[in-house]
């Protein structure tokens, strides 16, 4: 069968200045066809601010500033998913912060993809920010946060050598954050 949407309740908070940001990660095995077509929270969409692929593995960040507070649903609509063996799936992550610059939320979105077994990327940064980091790997792999972050999901779509492992963290802002 294919899959053509994924959603995830999610309440937000009552605090002042709020930004939503969804995390996708995401594998392609059969066609590399799957598309996101847009992403919404309780019927408002979301913006997108950064995708990656790497080879089956990608990711992608979505933003929505001043989210309603309440429960809600997050709904990722795409096209080309098959769900049907060794085949398609999708981690979604949900956070939203509160006290944030409602003007200019976001500073300058960095990405990188490869093979090793250490992955990092450096993002500039200031004291008084926080940075939002999300990782997305193929298959059986495992990770862990660095030092100095603080976690917010560490998942898998399947079991054994398929799926998708997706991790999420933050990190207070500086000068410059690994």
């Amino acid at each position: 069968g294919t899959f053509t949407s994924v959603t995830v309740n999610h309440t937000t908070g009552n605090g002042s200045n709020r930004l939503m940001l969804v995390s996708l990660s995401y594998e392609d095995d059969v066609t590399a066809s799957m598309a996101v077509t847009g992403v919404t929270y309780a019927g408002y969409p979301l913006s997108l601010i950064i995708a990656t692929n790497n080879t089956e593995a990608y990711s992608q960040i979505w933003s929505l500033v001043n989210p309603p507070s309440g429960a809600g649903t997050v709904t990722v609509n795409v096209t080309g998913a098959s769900a049907t063996g060794d085949s398609d799936s999708m981690f979604v992550g949900v956070t939203t912060f509160s006290g944030v610059d409602q003007s200019t939320p976001l500073g300058t979105a960095v990405r990188a993809s490869g093979a090793s077994a250490s992955a990092s990327v450096n993002v500039a940064s200031a004291t008084g920010q926080l940075v939002f980091g999300t990782l997305a790997l193929d298959d059986g792999r495992t990770a862990t946060v660095g030092a100095g972050q603080t976690q917010q999901w560490n998942g898998r779509t399947e079991t054994g050598n398929n799926g998708i492992r997706a991790t999420a963290s933050t990190e207070p802002g500086a000068a410059s954050v690994t």
